[in-house]
């Protein structure tokens, strides 16, 4: 990836800013655990969300999907449990809305958390999308270590040399990350390798999910590996077996006296 302007930089960091005054309002509203919007399609998005960030700080990125026909659901599936814990939640909430190939767009340590579940649940998952996700852990939650969650994303954690790899079981896997992480650090450890890191060029973790431009990309991205089946017209039965009519063609003059020509005279 080509490096990204320092002017461009300093914006991405100035939005951020305000991203960080709308977590704190949204605070209240963390007991929410579940915010669902129907679509017609038929492969169910379901968005995990983040440290500090309720079903509400993703209302960008839901609106977005929902109108391009998916029906999505926004799941708080744990704050400070441990990832182990967290996915056995996210376990039991795929069986009681009865997912089936449903699409993951995981932020932060969700994207972690999906890595835990049972196979009995990852088969219920088509696509792991992350957004943000320290698969390598970050010396940020080092100091923070005590507690469970935190503790999972610390570099070298027992949590991680377990499950980083399990992003492979999915049938599709697409890790997103920003150009700088405030909450990755150092920031390559966010990158899960092997050529698969697709790097926006927004600075920001919160920027992930509510910038207008990288949410436009990660909708595109979702209809290129899930482009909606296209629909046949249907022919009616009726049509399919009459045969076609036969033209009448009226004799023409000219078809006359050729055939009047034709005829054999008389003898007398």
């Amino acid at each position: 990836m080509a490096a990204v302007s320092g002017t461009r930089i300093t914006l991405s960091w100035i939005q951020e800013t305000f991203w960080f005054i709308f977590l704190i309002v949204q605070l209240p509203f963390l007991f929410l655990s579940k915010w669902v919007a129907g679509g017609q399609r038929r492969e169910r998005i379901l968005i995990l969300t983040d440290h500090a960030c309720s079903p509400l700080f993703y209302f960008g990125l839901r609106t977005a999907l929902r109108r391009r026909g998916f029906p999505v659901t926004v799941l708080g599936i744990g704050q400070f449990s441990s990832l182990t814990s967290q996915a056995r939640n996210l376990a039991r909430l795929l069986e009681e809305l009865d997912i089936q190939k449903g699409i993951f767009i995981a932020h932060g340590k969700s994207g972690l958390a999906a890595l835990a579940l049972p196979d009995s649940a990852r088969r219920r998952v088509q696509h792991l999308i992350t957004l943000g996700t320290a698969f390598h852990g970050s010396r940020v939650f080092l100091p923070l270590a005590m507690v469970p969650a935190f503790g999972d994303m610390a570099v070298g954690s027992d949590f991680l040399l377990h499950h980083r790899m399990n992003t492979l079981l999915f049938p599709q896997f697409s890790p997103f990350c920003a150009y700088q992480d405030q909450l990755i650090y150092p920031g390559t450890l966010g990158h899960f390798g092997q050529g698969r890191d697709l790097i926006l060029d927004r600075s920001g973790h919160w920027n992930l999910v509510l910038d207008a431009e990288n949410i436009d990309t990660i909708v595109q991205h979702v209809l290129q590996s899930h482009p909606e089946p296209v629909q046949t017209p249907m022919i009616p039965t009726e049509a399919k077996t009459q045969a076609p009519a036969k033209k009448k063609v009226e004799p023409t003059k000219r078809s006359v006296k050729a055939r009047a020509k034709s005829k054999p005279k008389k003898r007398r």
